[in-house]
């Protein structure tokens, strides 16, 4: 990884890469690697691995976005509403963007905390409800 992280390096430099690519090896500069260089190591290995990465679009309708519809070939009974699928979308954002209170995202919006707890407390009951059917659906075909 670290020889292809010091190519990738290398040839982002622009000027006389060859030269600075022996450069690196020889000293054994590591410490030049960076986070996107390392990372551009990384998905270019994995493109030579496996090939290119085709990403295709799948037509979901907007119940199978946020939960509610067909998963692993069981159709589940669980309806979210447009509040509940807000919740879903700001946690989701939330944990991508490593913020420790998806509230905040909400609060821009206009929310308030007594409107988000409860909307939150609803989601959660649905989604244990759920986890309930399914561990006794695996109960009974056992």
């Amino acid at each position: 990884m670290d020889f292809v992280a010091l190519a990738q390096r290398a040839r982002m430099s622009g000027k006389r890469a060859g030269a600075l690519f022996f450069w690196l090896l020889r000293e054994k500069k590591t410490q030049f690697i960076t986070h996107a260089t390392e990372e551009e190591a990384g998905r270019m290995i994995k493109e030579h691995l496996y090939g290119k990465q085709v990403r295709q679009r799948q037509s979901q309708s907007e119940n199978q976005q946020w939960g509610s519809g067909q998963q692993n070939g069981q159709a589940q009974s669980t309806e979210y509403t447009k509040e509940e699928q807000f919740v879903i979308a700001c946690t989701r954002v939330a944990k991508k963007h490593r913020i420790t209170d998806p509230f905040k995202l909400a609060r821009e919006d206009g929310w308030t905390r007594d409107r988000w707890n409860t909307t939150l407390v609803s989601y959660e009951a649905k989604q244990f409800e759920q986890l309930q059917r399914s561990r006794c659906k695996e109960n009974a075909d056992e």
